[in-house]
């Protein structure tokens, strides 16, 4: 009997932020806390997940943050059988590999951990196919995103959220209007260099400037500071990182 490579999801810290106050963004959503992107893998397949950790791998990534249901942890990861051995490498690409996981407790709210990807030898049947000829191994190249999601904050000089203002990526067509909390996402969007346009009724429009040439997720608090003076209204708005 030959042996292949299985892995098992471990939890083992869990945190307590809410799953629901988290923006929605393409393939997950984006935790302000923690200012970084939750993958959601609770409808993924064991072959899907396997496929999610691997793509970290090839990114250079040697952590993640995901959410899952119990019933996808502490067992191993059942991949399906392959008929022929060049397309059975990729367990042996992301051996060792160490995670961190959003675990879906079906008794309990939602709640991020660490997660463990533990290897084991199970057996594997004995493939009957002449592969002489095949090679040994796959090459898999890097998957690079193509675009990203820019996530942030409106808010008034007490900190406020400001409902209603307009954040437009200058230039194109991508527009979002901030949520009661003064939140907004903007999913999709190429990277590059932009210009961020926010406006709202009562307030100076204003323009941020930012490149988003290395991906991921842009955080930004936008903070717009009202104060009245003899002369008038004087309008204020700055960028600051949300960590």
């Amino acid at each position: 009997m030959k042996k292949h490579q299985a892995y098992s999801l471990h939890i083992d810290s869990p945190c307590h932020e809410q799953w629901d106050a988290m923006l929605q963004v393409r393939n997950g959503k984006y935790c302000l806390h923690c200012a970084k992107t939750v993958i959601d893998c609770t409808n993924l397949s064991d072959s899907e997940i396997h496929a999610v950790i691997q793509q970290q791998r090839a990114n250079g990534k040697s952590s993640f943050c995901g959410r899952f249901k119990n019933k996808q942890l502490n067992r191993p990861l059942v991949l399906p059988q392959q008929k022929h051995r060049s397309y059975f490498a990729l367990p042996v690409l992301v051996a060792g590999v160490l995670t961190m996981i959003t675990a879906e407790n079906t008794f309990a709210q939602d709640v991020p951990a660490n997660m463990k990807c533990e290897q084991k030898n199970v057996p594997q049947a004995q493939n009957t196919t002449n592969n002489s000829n095949t090679p040994k191994k796959q090459v898999l190249l890097p998957v690079v995103p193509d675009s990203i999601s820019i996530v942030g904050y409106v808010k008034d000089g007490s900190w406020n959220g400001l409902q209603g203002a307009t954040v437009n990526v200058v230039g194109t067509t991508f527009q979002t209007t901030t949520r009661e909390d003064g939140s907004f996402v903007i999913n999709d969007v190429p990277k590059g260099s932009y210009t961020l346009k926010i406006t709202r009724s009562g307030y100076e429009a204003r323009t941020v400037y930012y490149n988003t040439l290395s991906g991921g997720v842009a955080s930004y608090v936008l903070a717009a500071n009202r104060d009245f003076y003899d002369y008038g209204d004087d309008e204020v708005m700055g960028l600051m990182p949300a960590d």
